[in-house]
């Protein structure tokens, strides 16, 4: 399910927040290991020795094919590679928006890295439960849960040293508080009955590991929102001549981002400068910016005109037509039922066939799926949210491309990447 939150914090997630925000590319050794270098470096950079430079810089470009245009701009090492993606596909409940990328040095041991949000959804009542394939079942946990969570599996035999409110968590929550302020005002002038909420955390972890032999260390924020999203459910009668009743539920949608730096054991609070550097290079174009506003609000209209379409037609329905309504929704309340039923002896069916390859499940939870270049035999990890993925190389200035269009770009040289397993 789609929500969103312009909290105002000027951290990288959020920056990126703002113009994609959703639930669910990159993945690999180094691109999984994720946090908010700017609210981390913020809270750490007074303590830190000498900064370590990581000498010239270079302007790399995130594409978005969707409005085919750069999205934003980014300085980074001149030696280090760089990957980044806007990426669009269907989410629980509506469209999903996210922005990914990945920078590090040519041995990994240095990098900064923001993978695309991931939401759950939970709620008292089953019957209030969003469904659909992209929808993932998890009651709200802590950002610290969701942290030592996500830490053991983009970074496996990784011990958590410790876990901190981020030094911008004030900040974080006092934008909610606005967003929570504005929404009010919106639902108040719109008359609506019932009004989203949000709550929030953002903490930081801190946590060593070995990597290719070498000992690092790395900070992960992990930035959380939690939305409580009332919704109206239709109770079948109990007893003969009793009329159906409106109930509201609660729909809980957790939304977590996940950000971070690294260095080798020792480097990361001396590093901490130059990646506070990177983070204020991050820009976003401000015509694009205005195409993706455009886009959204025009869609939210959209939706807002049906649902009210929607109500006035139920209200002006007589006795009959709700008699009917009554047997319809009796109906597909078994019909629901089923298809419940058969999607859960699917899944478990796919479940069990996944027993014992851990890195699948891993990929699995964060929708994303492992791909090979039948041409270079090079491997990658992107998104699942597409029928077609698409390269048009290996190394700096590389890019990914994911569509669900059955036709390579016309432009360039593409070859369709393979879904294999680990």
């Amino acid at each position: 399910m789609k929500t969103k939150i312009a909290l105002g914090i000027l951290t990288l997630a959020s920056a990126c927040a703002v113009i994609a925000c959703g639930n669910r590319a990159t993945s690999g050794d180094s691109a999984n290991a994720a946090g908010n270098p700017s609210s981390v470096a913020s809270g750490r950079s007074a303590e830190a020795p000498t900064p370590q430079g990581f000498g010239p810089s270079k302007t790399v470009q995130i594409f978005d094919p969707m409005f085919n245009m750069v999205a934003n701009t980014l300085s980074v090492p001149s030696s280090w590679q760089f990957e980044g993606a806007i990426l669009h596909g269907p989410g629980c409940g509506g469209d999903y928006n996210g922005t990914a990328f990945r920078a590090y040095s040519a041995d990994m041991s240095y990098g900064i890295q923001l993978l695309p949000s991931t939401a759950f959804v939970w709620s008292d009542d089953s019957r209030a439960m969003p469904k659909g394939p992209q929808c993932k079942t998890l009651q709200p946990i802590s950002a610290a849960d969701y942290g030592t969570f996500i830490s053991g599996s983009i970074r496996p035999k990784s011990v958590i040293d410790s876990v901190d409110a981020a030094p911008d968590e004030k900040d974080f929550l006092a934008g909610i508080d606005q967003n929570n302020q504005a929404l009010a005002k919106m639902c108040a002038n719109q008359r609506t009955a019932v009004c989203p909420k949000y709550t929030g955390e953002a903490k930081v972890l801190h946590i060593h590991y070995d990597l290719n032999g070498h000992a690092e260390e790395e900070y992960l924020e992990i930035q959380m929102t939690v939305e409580d999203q009332p919704v109206s459910i239709q109770a079948a009668p109990q007893r003969p001549g009793q009329v159906f009743q409106i109930l509201k539920k609660d729909v809980m949608i957790s939304n977590f981002t996940v950000t971070g730096t690294r260095a080798p054991q020792g480097q990361l609070k001396a590093s901490f400068p130059a990646y506070v550097n990177i983070v204020k290079s991050f820009k976003v174009d401000p015509i694009y910016l205005a195409k993706f506003t455009a886009f959204e609000n025009n869609k939210t209209n959209q939706q807002i005109a049906a649902s009210w379409q929607t109500f006035h037609s139920i209200m002006r329905q007589s006795d009959q037509q709700m008699a009917q309504m009554r047997a319809n929704a009796q109906q597909a309340i078994k019909d629901s039922e089923a298809r419940s039923d058969a999607r859960q002896q699917q899944f478990n069916a796919t479940e069990a066939a996944k027993s014992g390859h851990a890195q699948d499940v891993s990929d699995y939870l964060l929708d994303q799926q492992y791909y090979v270049n039948p041409t270079t035999g090079q491997t990658t990890t992107q998104s699942n949210a597409y029928n077609h993925t698409y390269s048009n190389g290996s190394g700096p200035g590389s890019a990914i491309l994911q569509t669900n269009s059955p036709n390579a770009p016309a432009q360039g040289n593409w070859t369709e990447l393979q879904p294999i397993k680990h």
